[in-house]
């Protein structure tokens, strides 16, 4: 397994696993933040986007040890600052 192929997938667990103590933890900030920047809503819509952005880098690490060249590294980083672009776009819908 390639080093390179080893930190797409760790850093694709980690966003899972923050996706998933997000979305575990959306009804306390829904009781505890009433006045707060961060409702329920925001906190689900950035554990689903983790989560789904993990996936995808989860795939593409898979293919990483496959395929030759740049190219699946390159999806990767465009994936995940996209899906950070993506995420802060809709966390700005959900706040206003």
């Amino acid at each position: 397994m390639k080093i390179s192929s080893i930190v797409m997938l760790a850093a694709s667990f980690l966003l899972i696993v923050v996706g998933i103590v997000l979305f575990a933890n959306k009804k306390r900030f829904e009781g505890e933040n009433q006045a707060g920047k961060y409702s329920a809503k925001y906190i689900q819509s950035n554990a689903i986007g983790n989560i789904f952005i993990g996936f995808l880098g989860t795939i593409l690490g898979v293919l990483d040890n496959f395929v030759n060249g740049n190219s699946i590294k390159i999806a990767f980083v465009v994936i995940i600052i996209g899906g950070s672009i993506v995420q802060k776009l809709i966390g700005n819908k959900i706040s206003k």
